[in-house]
């Protein structure tokens, strides 16, 4: 009983200090293009209650359903005070509200990871809890507002379905098994990537490279193929459901199909193509302006756990020898395909998270007290060692563009950006009517977002110009588009104010306002 209390309390302090951690870091970041374009559908579901399934690159409908439960949890429970006012007056979500609606999420995983402390062990579970809190892919990632926390928690859980399945076939099993695969489906399209290495992970665990794998084959279908009709089914039946927004919109359902076109051709684009290593250097160690990020201390420790499996037949040594064939092939695959982000490394970090409390408790079990006692120094020295490159990582350089953990980030300047529209809105004669002009060919992303309640802001590209610049009183202009505009205001270019602000690296933006509107603006 005292041994189970101390296990309560070391893993309840875990997940405090990484809530905590994470919580810290919500309102420092910049915010993302993909971040913006995410909440800007979200909205559409808030405000109007209504989601239409988009092929075009917002991903599955699981993080939006998520945020409308996750905002009402936090508005109940009155941890939502950071939000914006509508333009009638009533709260409505941001950024760091709905970054930490993704926050409660690794709550979930450090559930999930509890629930099946006895297929890993006590020691195993504290460890990976410990591993995955002090993260720095974890930290950022569980406060991004995209989908890949999400997506880890259900590739997690279809991982553990599958093993359990796979040693002992019923038509729960495959419910549970059916239902997670589902969930990973409506969360991103991906998730073909993760059941191709879950295939070849689980194929000779299962029994399908044996002279017997057709009865093998067999048994896991169960008697005329109950339990493969079970999975399925609840496969099935969560696609449909999500995919055509409760059976209102039919059409996501062919939709969800017809994506695929637009991320293959998104997985070849030369804009987000890294070097077939990019991830392997995450895992360990890169050194990127003079300072070292990394996962490292993580990935040896899972090695280690990987080692002492190799040394074990028992059933959890052969689930740490699965999960750890799931993480290499997942991490293949994503190393194949030239396009690469680093959040899309989070589902197989988890899975090496595990390998590492593994990796922990076999060398707090030796049976030499005095090595035990070497091994335990050296973890915690390895653990105060993790916690420093997570914090460089989440904190420290938290928009910076020579952190590896983030990639084609907004740069801090872009906040004086939008403090400077505010500002002229506030001494504008339209308020927030007050007419803002995008001109330019980069993707304008994320001021959409910022831009959402000012309705006569609108975005053009040099190819579909407005048809006169002269009512707007900001006009705002990426590099390539400049030429076209100046020669567009001609002698007009004296009536305006030009400055220029960041927007991601190497993308600086010309920004055109209103000569009186400026001196206005400047006196608040």
């Amino acid at each position: 009983m005292t041994k189970k209390l101390l296990w309560i309390a070391a893993f309840g302090l875990i997940l405090f200090a990484s809530i905590s951690a994470r919580l810290w870091t919500l309102e420092l970041r910049s915010v993302h293009a993909d971040e913006a374009e995410q909440a800007a559908t979200f909205m559409k579901l808030y405000e109007g209650g209504e989601y239409s399934y988009n092929p075009q690159g917002p991903h599955g409908p699981a993080l939006y359903y998520w945020s409308l439960l996750s905002e009402k949890l936090l508005r109940a429970a009155g941890l939502n005070p950071n939000c914006d006012e509508t333009l009638n007056g009533d709260a409505k979500p941001d950024i760091h509200s709905l970054r930490t609606g993704l926050a409660l999420v690794f709550v979930l995983i450090c559930a999930a990871l509890a629930s099946f402390y006895r297929l890993y062990g006590a020691g195993t579970t504290l460890g990976a809890a410990f591993c995955f809190g002090a993260s720095s892919l974890s930290i950022i990632y569980s406060g991004y507002y995209v989908h890949e926390i999400i997506f880890a928690l259900w590739v997690f859980l279809l991982l553990n379905a599958v093993w359990l399945f796979i040693n002992a076939p019923s038509a729960r099993r495959a419910l549970f098994a059916g239902v997670c695969a589902g969930m990973c489906q409506i969360t991103k399209e991906t998730s073909v990537l993760a059941f191709a290495a879950l295939f070849l992970a689980a194929a000779p665990f299962a029994g399908f490279t044996s002279k017997n794998a057709a009865e093998r084959f067999k048994e896991l279908c169960g008697k005329r193929g109950n339990y493969l009709l079970a999975g399925a089914a609840a496969f099935a039946l969560i696609f449909i459901i999500f995919y055509s927004s409760a059976g209102t919109h039919f059409k996501g359902v062919t939709d969800a199909f017809a994506s695929y076109g637009h991320f293959f051709e998104k997985s070849a684009e030369a804009a987000h193509a890294k070097e077939f290593s990019y991830y392997f250097k995450l895992l360990f160690f890169e050194k990127s302006g003079g300072v070292i990020f990394g996962e490292g201390l993580i990935t040896i420790l899972a090695a280690i756990g990987l080692i002492f499996a190799f040394r074990s037949a028992d059933e959890r040594a052969r689930y740490f020898k699965f999960a750890a064939l799931f993480a290499a092939a997942n991490l293949l695959i994503l190393s194949i395909i030239p396009y690469k982000m680093p959040w899309l490394l989070l589902s197989p970090m988890l899975v090496i998270c595990v390998l590492a409390g593994g990796g922990a408790a076999a060398l707090l079990s030796v049976k030499k007290f005095w090595l035990r006692g070497i091994f335990a120094a050296a973890l915690a020295g390895a653990a105060l060692a993790q916690i420093s490159l997570a914090r460089k990582s989440a904190q420290v350089y938290h928009s910076d563009p020579r952190n590896p953990f983030i990639s084609v980030h907004t740069v801090p300047d872009f906040k004086n950006l939008i403090e400077r529209i505010q500002k002229c809105a506030q001494v504008s004669e339209y308020k927030k009517d007050i007419p803002v002009c995008f001109y330019g060919g980069h993707s304008p992303w994320p001021l959409p977002w910022f831009l959402r309640d000012y309705p006569n802001a609108g975005f053009w590209t040099p190819q579909n110009p407005p048809q006169s610049l002269d009512v707007f009183e900001i006009i705002i202009c990426d590099p390539a588009s400049a030429p076209a505009l100046e020669n567009i205001l001609g002698a007009k270019r004296t009536a305006w104010h030009i400055s220029t602000y960041g927007l991601r690296p190497n993308l600086i933006l010309t920004v055109y306002i209103k000569k009186e509107l400026f001196e206005k603006s400047i006196e608040q």
